[in-house]
């Protein structure tokens, strides 16, 4: 507890530089972030939200359910098994809507065993749980939420922490309906602050239902564009092919955000504003292979030009395959490797520093294997966090964290704590628009492995052929995703107290 408080205040007073939009420190001035909220309606996010003891990599002594089914109920139900009676509530919000809450077997064998017996009343009770203050407080029923009707909770939550505190500047994207569309779409475009834009917020986060697949990869994909200029647009990782201006109109006409020639604009302005994405998701992600169909797959064609396997890694759950293979619904694994380029590449050649963006993600089913491990390493890959649904005064103080401020390199902090700040005089700052203090090559770690590490060594050892003369480089090896976020967020204090070096000879900043 006491490393995450540190983390959030570390992070408030921007010693992380997280999200950071490399401007130019002469020509920017306060700009209030933009952010936009993604959040998975799939079939699957109609499951009821799990007790936070329950684990599910964990058998139960109770085995009257198959382990693999998913049991449905439009009304509170109650069952009797293993000579436990229980009553399974279901989602209000989803009966309302004629729609059944989902129950996972292996939920429904803990629930009718005896390690749930401190737990039944709580899960059972009308009103098990406090509402956050800033939504005026009181008893809800907390256990009778469905995935998405926690994560629209939480979102509620954020949007009313930081707009209460500050003026971000907020949008809503959502999935395309049906099981053949495309990816997504922006619902409610970003824009400054309003009592008319908020309750149109309020009203199209209420409309979500959870229907149909989770093609993630392709609307984050989709949303990245939608932060570029709609006629400078950037090239891809191939350095030729340029990626699609957005021109998806925010209507949800058919399956939703139909082309059209007057899109919303891009929110981006002078390219002061840092840019936000919240990814809310519960697993792993299904038509999301970006096969062109139904004429909104802008650049699906050209997506392993433009972006592709970014982030290569033969790690759970690709295991070396993006597509899962022998898959008939489509389940792919590119989230990471699009959070990994919107946070490493510039998305806006045309305004000065490196605009990117960073990808914060919130987990709908915390506990679940594939959702825990693919939903940190997306967040990590693009420079944020990934945590709980339900942990929304986390989420929110990280998006105020990259409210209006300069980029880490001419901030006037040393934000990695090695008695050096901004540039010229931090060595890992290649300019005073860099995104970070503590690059791959000056962050005191061996990060690829070779046997070298940094530019210099590190005060122990060899350095790093791909980092000699170059402490500002991202990366210590071509291709790979170098320091990796949950080193360079989580522990520079650590990392300070690991490596406060004497301040050594400095190279030319080239």
């Amino acid at each position: 507890m006491a490393l995450r408080t540190t983390m959030i205040w570390l992070t408030i007073l921007g010693v992380t530089g997280l999200g950071a939009s490399t401007a130019s420190s002469q020509t920017c001035g306060p700009e209030p972030q933009n952010v936009v909220f993604l959040l998975d309606t799939s079939a699957s996010t109609r499951t009821q939200i799990w007790h936070p003891v329950f684990d599910p990599t964990f058998p139960a002594s109770c085995n009257a359910f198959d382990p693999d089914e998913i049991i449905q109920f439009l009304d509170d139900t109650t069952l009797t098994a293993c000579g436990r009676t229980r009553t399974h509530r279901v989602d209000p919000a989803l009966q309302a809507e004629g729609i059944e809450t989902r129950f996972d077997g292996r939920y429904l064998n803990w629930r009718h065993s005896p390690e749930s017996d401190p737990y039944a009343g709580e899960i059972e009770a009308d009103l098990s749980g406090e509402l956050p203050e800033c939504l005026g407080g009181g008893a809800y029923g907390r256990f009778r939420q469905s995935r998405l009707s926690a994560a629209k909770l939480g979102v509620r939550d954020i949007i009313c922490r930081i707009t209460t505190a500050a003026d971000p500047r907020i949008g809503l994207a959502r999935l395309r309906l049906g099981g053949g569309s495309n990816g997504g779409y922006i619902r409610v475009p970003v824009q400054d602050e309003s009592p008319a834009h908020l309750a149109t917020l309020e009203a199209e986060l209420d409309a979500l239902v959870p229907l149909g697949a989770s093609p993630m990869g392709e609307a984050l994909f989709q949303i990245y564009t939608y932060f570029m200029s709609r006629t400078e647009l950037p090239v891809g990782v191939d350095g030729v092919t340029n990626f699609p201006a957005y021109e998806y109109s925010t209507s949800d006409t058919g399956s939703g955000g139909p082309l059209s020639p007057s899109p919303p604009p891009s929110p981006v302005g002078t390219g002061c504003a840092q840019n936000i994405v919240v990814v809310y998701g519960d697993g792993a992600p299904t038509r999301d292979a970006f096969e062109p169909a139904g004429g909104t797959d802008l650049g699906f064609d050209d997506f392993q030009d433009l972006i592709g396997d970014f982030n290569p890694d033969n790690d759970f759950p690709e295991e070396g395959n993006e597509l899962a293979p022998g898959n008939t619904a489509g389940v792919a694994y590119y989230l990471d490797d699009i959070a990994l380029f919107m946070q490493e590449r510039d998305f806006a050649p045309t305004l000065p520093g490196d605009q990117t963006v960073t990808i914060h993600t919130a987990n709908m089913a915390p506990g679940d294997l594939i959702a825990d491990v693919f939903l940190s390493k997306t967040a990590s890959a693009g420079g944020g966090f990934d945590v709980p649904t339900e942990d929304s005064l986390f989420l929110a103080e990280l998006i105020l964290a990259a409210g209006p401020a300069l980029p880490p390199c001419s901030n006037g902090l040393d934000d990695d704590f090695d008695g050096a700040a901004d540039f010229p005089d931090d060595v890992g700052c290649r300019d005073a628009n860099w995104s970070r203090e503590d690059p791959a090559c000056q962050d005191g770690f061996d990060n690829d492995g070779d046997g070298g590490t940094d530019w210099d060594g590190a005060g122990f050892g060899p350095p790093d052929p791909q980092c000699v003369d170059r402490p500002w480089r991202l990366r210590e090896a071509a291709g790979q995703c170098g320091a990796g976020a949950e080193l360079v967020v989580v522990v520079p204090l650590l990392q300070a107290l690991a490596r406060r070096r004497a301040r050594r000879g400095r190279p030319t900043n080239r």
